[in-house]
């Protein structure tokens, strides 16, 4: 594959329904804005006696007042003295479809630049840019539409160009050259000049500047797409100097280049090419090639992006030599199956594809300045292969089909066939590979030798339709990786990093071939490093947290450990241990002893905690129950844990088990305190107590937590947090929710003070503030549920106090109202198999400026991995299964035969089932449950999301989002709790500006409390009951308002108004405000009549991006109800009028 560098074709996010018959897949490559910096000798200085600037500038000004035609040098008599038009081509139409979705990012521009040491003729310049244009018919083409066709037109012959000159200084240089190259040509919708697309013909789609510095000249040529593609640079710039050095040397232009190059067109696709490329795209999933490291398609992509180098290893290009022979492949295929590999790896397919330019000019169009590339896609099962040497052979065989096929790209294909395979989506790929032979290329581009020294200067592009693009640029001595990326999909760290894994995996697969895939190497040292499992650690055992609170009681007997934030009664820490001794003794008289399990009382109340010291004294364990349960779930759980007695009020008789059941005592008001007995015989291994999952995503599980996992637990919060001796903590947290030890046992463990908090404050924002006033403490702790309700109370009211969420996402409308009370914010992570929290974070202004806030770092000896399917380590940024090994984690399950596996040091290991990622500075972020995604539309959505984006809006303190049942289709479902007047088009327009389309909410639905657990989080199974209770929805589509609203047309009125426009652009008069534009016979070309016509009928400038999302009248009044007040008003014709 020796040809030259070919633009790309972008994946063409647009979602376009079915009998869409224009083309619309983008090429957004800009190959010789992207060649690196080379020096060749090749323009002659300016001749020009005298100092710099000033003639210079004469130079400037002479230029712009232009030069007779009939002191040119002569030009072949031609064919092209007349304008000439042609419908425009599929790969056309898609590029001009592109400029009006994103019209200010000017994604299909190129910029091609050279610089000079030497000044620069200005006339010369503009001059020899003249003659290539008048050479080359595509470079005098626009595109118009004539009669609503879009319509390429080439110009006839034309004085010289205009040309720019900038005088700026040297460090403003290249920034000048990247604001030129982004300037949208004026054929784009959001440019003053353009007015109506069906009034104005387009503007010339080439243009220059001259960049002046004190120490060079630069010029750059920025073209359209349309007109131009990698070949195209390397000719024009081959040509253009070529022309200025002639004119420099001896004022007349080389003849050849007078002579009019053919106007190539590539030959129509054939139809057994077209057939071809419509069986093999059947049935591709592009859902499948999201990355483990993608973020959230927004509802509406920006295209903004980003370009770095990458220089590849000196190793893995030293391996390249013997390869290609090796493994009987050119490089360009030996680096494209690395790229395959290395896209699986990081969670796309397994059946991945990927764009591919071809030049398709062939013997006729040699030499032919023009768009003349066509993209292929090739499709590879890596499944299939089980080396690299197979997966290469699987890559070139695929490649040499595609070729065989050319004739017909992937805009042919879609203009033909509507989509492939029948989606409902015309997206085929995310990715894009390139390979350009620069040494090779840049020799065809015929430089004239001597003269000054010119480099070619790389334009960056800042912006980017495809997610990914990798760019293989080789030499005889180092290869370059060039790296484009969206960064609506990708961030710049893990762009960066997925080139480094590329380079790993390209080195390890070249020294060895025949290792299986999953056996290579594609770990970069940053990665290992990350990697590198951190020492996992226990507290040292000291008897655990009974001998700890004894020892407290034994030195200061007087000091307070528990205080009734109801009553404002006190227990001291004496009284608290000698009530635990007389449990104790009942307890033993019972038959209570090592390996048994006790039922205890779990109000919040000394006698509790009393009763639970009791318990572990002996040995034994408790399973905490909550009297407010169902009695049928309280005998579920007691008949599972084998319990030998009750301690505590006692049980619906329906729910006791034939054992006995002993009463707490009340404290004694006189004689001496009794010590507990020596606890020597408890061991970090011992049964503590038995507490059940939450059940929030489903069946509760009934978890075995040791003495040392408590202990650890305990220890590691206070180390954590910093807490002195003496630290106080709210008990909020039910004692059936395992946080609820922390609460308890770290302030008892440092001889603090526990203030037991009635039920009722959990809910009641004022009686919390009220409660805080008179108990001052150090730790509160509760579940974004709980805080999203308690928070915004506290507003200023907890300087100094350690304020800890955990045990669900925070989102960061919670996690800044948090941050308002002035407390010490805290975001923790675990579960009810790791006691405690092994992760967790401090939260600052600046981690919920924009998104929620990331966990933090494994504590106390933890160690977090992010495993994939198969268990193996996944580098920072992917996505995986969260892992977490260490001294919390649990025994196991009740009555289950096998317990939490241990890793090599000897520690257990928990596979938590929930998805997160490690982030670069080792921050953990969790997105959610692997139990609760769901894919909508072939989209991966992520409820937990869905929740944060609609907690984000003011009118909403908490969500919760679940997949309707019994559907024909599956649809989200969001129950809101507020407490404000807000309609659901309100809410479902807030999350369409966040969100793809799919994971949007078909209903919500507002409560005024959402259902909750027991232990404070959202109880989703509930909602399914909920939502099965409530009457069809009914809700009209969009708030009424009033018809007029600052004079600007509103609510019924504005979907009429739509509906109307709808009818007249379809020529259907049965549209109605459910009518999907795109399902009911429109196309990209009628979208733009149709948004001139919504801006008639509305005042409202409409993106064609934000009709390809709403797409019937009702979603896109909804939309434009939330929108600003148009600038222009109205049409005052009536609706239906034409």
């Amino acid at each position: 594959m020796r040809r030259a560098r070919c633009a790309f074709r972008s994946p063409g996010w647009i979602r376009l329904r079915r009998r869409l018959r224009r083309s619309t897949s983008w090429s957004t490559s800009h190959p010789a804005a992207r060649l690196t910096r080379s020096t060749a000798r090749a323009l002659p200085p300016a001749r020009r006696p005298g100092t710099r600037r000033p003639q210079r500038q004469a130079a400037a000004e002479a230029a712009q007042d232009g030069v007779p035609m009939q002191d040119r040098d002569p030009i072949a008599p031609s064919t092209h003295a007349t304008p000439r038009e042609r419908p425009a081509r599929a790969a056309e139409r898609a590029l001009w479809l592109l400029d009006r979705v994103a019209p200010e990012r000017a994604a299909s521009n190129i910029a091609l630049a050279v610089r000079s040491a030497a000044p620069l003729d200005v006339a010369h310049v503009r001059r020899a840019l003249g003659t290539i244009i008048r050479r080359h018919p595509a470079l005098r083409s626009r595109f118009v539409l004539v009669d609503d066709v879009l319509t390429r037109r080439v110009d006839a012959v034309g004085d010289d160009p205009s040309i720019e000159v900038l005088t700026v200084a040297q460090e403003d240089a290249d920034e000048t050259l990247r604001r030129f190259a982004e300037r949208p040509f004026a054929s784009s919708p959001d440019q003053p000049a353009a007015g109506k697309l069906r009034e104005t013909d387009g503007e010339p789609l080439i243009r220059a500047v001259l960049v002046v510095t004190p120490a060079a000249d630069t010029f750059c040529v920025v073209c359209h797409h349309t007109i131009f593609d990698g070949t195209s640079a390397l000719l024009l710039t081959g040509e253009l100097v070529r022309a200025y050095a002639a004119l420099s040397t001896d004022g007349q232009v080389p003849p050849d280049l007078l002579a009019e190059a053919a106007d190539f067109t590539p030959p129509p696709p054939g139809p057994d090419s077209l057939a071809y490329w419509h069986e093999q795209l059947a049935g591709v999933n592009i859902r499948s090639m999201d990355l483990r490291c993608d973020r959230t398609r927004p509802a509406q992509p920006t295209f903004r992006g980003e370009q770095h180098i990458h220089p590849l290893s000196q190793g893995a290009h030293d391996l390249l030599g013997n390869s290609e022979a090796a493994l009987q492949a050119t490089r360009n295929i030996i680096f494209l199956a690395a790229y395959l590999l290395v896209l699986a790896r990081h969670g796309a397919g397994p059946d991945v594809t990927v764009g591919v330019p071809v030049d398709v000019r062939g013997g006729r169009g040699r030499g032919a300045i023009g768009y003349h590339t066509h993209t292929v896609v090739l499709r590879v099962d890596m499944e299939r292969p089980g080396t690299f040497r197979e997966l290469v052979t699987l890559t070139r065989d695929t490649f040499l089909a595609a070729l065989g096929h050319a004739d017909a790209s992937i805009d042919d294909v879609i203009d033909r066939y509507g989509t492939c395979g029948g989606s409902a989506e015309n997206r085929h790929f995310h990715h894009m590979f390139n390979y350009f032979d620069f040494h090779t290329s840049v020799q065809k581009a015929s430089w004239t030798p001597g003269g000054a020294d010119v480099d070619i200067v790389e334009v960056a592009p800042r912006h980017s339709v495809a997610d990914l693009e990798i760019v293989v640029r080789t030499r005889h001595d180092r290869t370059e990786l060039v790296v484009h990326h969206g960064t609506d999909v990708l961030d710049r760290t893990d762009a960066r990093a997925l080139a480094g894994r590329y380079d790993a995996l390209l080195h390890s697969a070249l020294r060895a071939p025949d290792t299986p895939l999953p056996d290579l190497t594609w770990h970069t040292d940053l990665d290992r490093r990350a990697l590198t499992p951190s020492p996992v650690r226990a507290t040292p055992w000291r008897g655990g947290v009974v001998a700890a609170i004894a020892a407290h009681a034994r030195g200061k007997p007087d000091a307070i450990a528990v205080v009734d934030a109801d009553t404002g009664r006190t227990t001291s820490y004496a009284a608290l241990v000698d009530r635990a001794a007389r449990i104790r003794d009942d307890l033993g008289d019972a038959g209570i002893g090592p390996g048994k399990i006790v039922a205890l009382d779990s109000a919040r109340t000394a006698a509790t905690l009393a009763g639970a010291l009791a318990v572990w004294s002996l040995g034994a364990a408790y399973l905490p129950v909550d009297h407010a349960h169902p009695a049928p779930l309280t005998a579920r759980r007691l008949a599972g844990a084998r319990i030998a007695a009750v301690l505590g009020r006692p049980l619906d008789p329906a729910t006791l088990p034939d054992v006995p059941t002993i009463p707490l005592p009340v404290p004694r008001a006189t004689g001496p305190w009794r010590d507990l007995p020596d606890t020597g015989t408890l061991t970090a291994g011992t049964l503590a107590f038995v507490i059940h999952t939450s059940g929030s995503t489903g069946s509760p599980k009934g978890v075995r937590l040791t003495q040392g996992n408590v202990h650890h637990a305990v220890t590691t919060l206070a180390a954590g947090l910093g807490l002195d001796a003496g630290a106080s903590a709210l008990w909020l947290t039910t004692f059936t929710f395992e946080p609820s030890s922390l609460e308890v046992f770290t302030p008892l463990v440092l001889g603090g003070r526990v203030v037991a908090a009635p039920d009722a404050v959990r809910h009641d924002p004022a009686r919390l503030t009220a409660l805080l006033a008179r108990h001052p403490v150090d730790l509160v702790q509760a579940t974004p549920t709980v805080w999203s309700v308690l928070a915004p109370a506290l507003e200023g009211r907890c300087e100094g106090v350690h304020l800890v969420t955990g045990g669900e996402l925070l989102s960061a409308a919670t996690a800044r109202a948090l941050l308002s009370t002035g407390g010490r914010v805290l975001n923790a992570y675990g579960c009810t198999e790791t006691a405690g929290w092994p992760v967790m974070g401090e939260i600052s202004p600046a981690c919920v400026a924009n998104q929620p806030p990331r966990i933090g770092r494994p504590t106390g000896g933890h160690r977090v991995d992010i495993v994939d399917d198969t268990g193996r380590p996944l580098p920072p940024g992917l996505r995986g299964n969260i892992r977490i090994t260490g001294p919390a984690v649990a025994d196991g399950y009740l009555n289950a035969p096998l317990r939490h596996p241990t890793d090599d040091t000897g520690h257990r290991t928990h596979s938590t089932g929930d998805i997160g990622r490690l982030c670069a500075d080792g921050t953990l972020e969790v997105v959610g449950r692997a139990d609760r995604q769901i894919k909508l539309l072939g989209l991966r959505v992520e409820p937990a999301e869905v929740e944060g984006v609609l907690e984000d809006h003011p009118s909403v303190s908490r969500c919760g989002v679940i997949t309707a049942r019994d559907a024909e289709s599956p649809s989200l479902v969001a129950f809101v709790e507020t407490t404000a007047t807000v309609h659901p088009a309100t809410l479902r327009a807030h999350a369409a500006r966040h969100l793809p389309a799919p994971a949007v909410p078909s209903r919500i639905v507002a409560v005024s409390a959402l259902p909750r657990t027991d232990t404070g989080k959202v109880a989703h199974t509930a909602l399914h009951g909920l939502l099965d209770t409530l009457p069809p929805d009914t809700a009209p589509a969009d708030p009424h308002r009033p018809q007029l609203l600052d004079g600007h047309v509103t609510g019924e009125a504005l979907t009429e108004r739509l509906t109307s426009a709808w009818r007249a652009v379809l020529a259907d008069d049965t549209a109605d405000s459910s009518t999907d534009f795109f399902a009911a016979g429109g196309n990209s070309l009628l979208a733009v009549l149709l948004s001139e016509r919504v801006e008639d009928l509305t005042g409202h400038r409409v993106s064609l991006g934000t009709l390809l999302i709403r797409v019937t009248p009702a979603a896109l009044a909804a939309h434009l109800a939330e929108a600003p007040s148009p600038a222009t008003p109205p049409s005052t014709t009536k609706p239906g009028a034409s």
